[in-house]
């Protein structure tokens, strides 16, 4: 559906006219267009939120002459038009009308990755204003349309969606939804994560060299991620996550930055295999253990790697407790 709103206002022998009364602020003008089927003189003057717009134009027949209120603030405005029309041959009348021009922006729609929970079967959309219609279309894995929901409008300022987690798995989410002057709005949900299983990679004491012999571990996790490109990669602009940690054995600065340099030795492994999409990486040091041991314990079970695939950065959590990931 068009986001703007054509209304027919009046039909005069010589001289027909429209408004395009709704539109979106910042992408397009309301306007009065008035066609002219005789040739003559045509004025039109109007008061618009207390601004004036005019046009006046000598007009042949068949062409158009348009008024603009070009600057009008965003908002909705009651405008009172005068027209006038004279004609080549003398023969003069006119009209007046009053319109209610709408120049807003589109609803702004948001949800947080906690509050579309996919497997679930739901997803709740926030909008800064009242919300007539909400659709939602789901979308599976190699573009696979899963169905499409309307929205329980109980709250018209947080549009709920609710389907059967039977239809299948859900990677990305279309919401269009409509307020009440027509204006529409559309947001892109990507509720879609894929953590990729491996066995970790064995680094040398203090070292963030990736040995040949554990060359084969990342191997077996790389043809995980083709075909998971191959799934997935039509449907979103997946991206990889490597976050690395330690054990507790060390001071807990020192853990930090061989995490972090851990990390980015693996996330600069797969980008050089040939993964061509945005590749991050972050440590985390001893801050999230797998095993809760004292300071100074050596648990093989602490020293790995976690590989995200995801259409956006992962929330935090427990096992991912900041989001200061840097781009390789």
């Amino acid at each position: 559906m068009p986001w703007w709103l054509l209304l027919a206002v009046a039909h005069a022998d010589p001289l027909t006219f429209e408004a395009v009364r709704v539109v979106e602020h910042g992408k397009d003008v309301p306007r009065l267009v008035l066609h002219v089927g005789e040739p003559g003189t045509v004025q039109a003057v109007a008061d618009c939120a207390g601004r004036s717009f005019r046009v006046r134009e000598s007009a042949r027949a068949g062409s158009d002459v348009t008024l603009r209120f070009d600057g009008l603030a965003p908002g909705v405005h009651d405008c009172r038009i005068d027209i006038s029309f004279v004609q080549a041959d003398g023969a003069d009348g006119g009209t007046s009308l009053s319109l209610q021009v709408v120049s807003l922006p589109a609803p702004k729609l948001s949800a947080t990755f906690e509050e579309v929970a996919a497997k679930a079967g739901e997803a709740v959309v926030h909008a800064d204003r009242s919300i007539e219609e909400a659709t939602a279309t789901l979308i599976g894995a190699r573009g696979v349309q899963l169905g499409q929901v309307r929205a329980d409008l109980s709250d018209d300022l947080a549009p709920r969606f609710t389907w059967e987690p039977g239809l299948g798995e859900v990677v990305k989410i279309l919401v269009e939804a409509r307020d009440g002057h027509g204006l529409w709005a559309q947001l892109e949900l990507l509720p879609w994560s894929y953590a990729i299983p491996h066995v970790d990679v064995v680094f040398d004491t203090g070292s963030d060299v990736v040995l040949a012999a554990e060359v084969p571990k990342l191997e077996a996790a790389w043809a995980e991620v083709v075909q998971v490109e191959q799934t997935y990669g039509s449907v979103v602009e997946m991206q990889l996550f490597v976050a690395g940690y330690t054990d507790t054995v060390g001071d807990g600065a020192s853990n930090q930055a061989l995490s972090e340099r851990r990390a980015r030795s693996i996330a600069r492994w797969f980008r050089e295999r040939g993964f061509a999409r945005p590749v991050w990486y972050q440590g985390f040091g001893e801050d999230a253990l797998a095993v809760s041991t004292p300071d100074g314990t050596d648990e093989a079970r602490n020293r790995r790697a976690l590989y995200v695939l995801c259409a956006q950065p992962p929330p935090t959590s427990g096992e991912l407790p900041r989001k200061a990931w840097k781009r390789l």
